[in-house]
């Protein structure tokens, strides 16, 4: 039985991709185009990077952007689409998972000024963890765990994450030790972050050398 694909991300703060200069006409053609191929979900890969954001943040100090956000619930109402709202990725998305607790501050702002502004939007249908990883270090776990509690305290909807594959190609050269090894750490993530209720696994794969787990330090 051939599945069908039915969700996608929007980007439109990211670097390097032409979504990144195109205006209501460009996203109200692309939603139009994503209907017809039978898109019923979107995804707000996050709401700001760095020093940009998708709507105007009082949080971040960036009062005057464009309501790109309130646009985007608006054509997903308009195709008849769910969208899930990503959360924030700092400066440090490199390494958040090392430190990960200046990010988590501005969080815990930002996810109730994401819900005093859109969270009674019909097409407001979850909340999308923006933070991306391949293991279970200290600072993963307690981002899965804190960031899902509050997007359930704030407003009760599903929790999606989309973590991407490991291959530790320097490390472990077995498939099958790799295997365990992603398996093992999936399964402690999602025993420790329980309020995580989707997850979408990346097609792709890092190579980034890990050290050993317990030590929850890049190399």
């Amino acid at each position: 039985m051939v599945k069908r694909i039915t969700g996608t991300f929007i980007d439109e703060i990211t670097w390097d991709i032409p979504s990144q200069n195109w205006g209501r006409k460009e996203w109200a053609k692309e939603f139009d185009t994503m209907k017809e191929a039978g898109i019923d979900t979107v995804i707000l890969i996050r709401m700001g990077l760095r020093d940009m954001a998708i709507y105007p943040s009082e949080v971040l100090g960036l009062k005057h952007e464009p309501d790109m956000a309130g646009f985007f619930l608006d054509e997903a109402q308009r195709c008849g689409m769910k969208l899930y709202f990503g959360s924030y990725v700092s400066e440090n998305c490199n390494d958040w998972w090392n430190n990960w607790e200046p990010e988590w501050k501005l969080n815990q702002k930002i996810i109730p000024e994401i819900h005093q502004r859109y969270g009674s939007h019909p097409a407001f249908y979850g909340w999308y963890i923006a933070s991306e990883t391949c293991v279970a270090t200290i600072g993963s776990l307690e981002t899965y765990k804190r960031y899902a509690e509050l997007m359930k305290e704030t407003a009760d909807k599903p929790v999606l994450t989309s973590p991407y594959y490991p291959s530790y190609a320097y490390k472990e050269t077995s498939p099958e030790d790799r295997h365990r090894r992603f398996i093992d750490d999936w399964h402690q993530i999602f025993s420790y972050a329980k309020g995580i209720d989707i997850c979408a696994f990346q097609d792709g794969s890092c190579t980034w050398e890990m050290t050993k787990p317990q030590t929850f330090e890049l190399a």
